[in-house]
């Protein structure tokens, strides 16, 4: 078969890498039926830090930002999709009643982008004060708000990591990733202050990097 016309396959050949053409943008996953978590033997999938079985709950896709590193990009494009905040509650509520889940992993690659939606998500689980735990992956810039955060953790947030990258500000600007460290500083500052845990990922060795500015 010719590799070429597989779409979305991205492959080697002869040294050479060659990309995936483009097909689109799915976005069919915001009305997707309910995940047949029935069919999994969960009680054997377990969190770390606290040995508790968990589930995914896809919450949003794509991202618009550039870092050079990133493959995410590549896979749900720069247009970013979310689902209702109310439907992703539904979900979370009747994962905890019909398979007793109480930890659930917020799946998308920036979940707190859209402050204002995800503040719909956390007014939604206050209301219905299911008694879940959730954690997910985040930017530093969208937790300066000290109010914001509280509320995350109101709603039940455990847990939030983020792409730091490098402690280097030179080497971030060099990653295309625009985040300050002022605001690195201050996300994990009101993290800290509201009883979440934070969870950073860290580049060593990117192209520039030395001992000194990886100490």
């Amino acid at each position: 078969a010719e590799l070429e016309l597989i779409p979305s396959l991205t492959f080697r050949l002869n040294g050479e890498i060659i990309p995936c053409k483009s097909s689109g943008v799915f976005s069919g996953f915001s009305e997707m039926p309910y995940p047949a978590w029935d069919l999994l033997p969960l009680n054997q999938y377990r969190l770390p830090l606290t040995d508790k079985p968990y589930v995914l709950i896809e919450s949003s896709r794509g991202c618009p930002y550039s870092c050079d590193f990133c493959v995410v990009p590549l896979l749900h494009g720069h247009k970013f999709r979310e689902r209702d905040a109310t439907i992703l509650v539904d979900e979370i509520e009747r994962t905890k009643h019909e398979l007793g889940i109480e930890y659930f992993y917020m799946w998308g690659d920036t979940v707190t982008l859209n402050v204002k939606s995800l503040s719909r998500f956390c007014d939604e689980l206050i209301e219905r004060d299911l008694g879940i735990k959730w954690f997910g992956n985040s930017r530093a810039d969208s937790l300066t708000d000290e109010s914001f955060v509280r509320r995350l953790k109101l709603s039940g947030c455990w847990m939030l990591s983020m792409g730091i990258e490098s402690e280097s500000n030179d080497l971030r600007v060099s990653m295309q990733k625009r985040l300050e460290e002022k605001k690195i500083r201050t996300a994990v500052d009101n993290l800290r202050k509201a009883g979440i845990k934070s969870f950073g990922f860290f580049i060593l060795g990117y192209p520039g990097d030395t001992p000194e500015t990886i100490e």
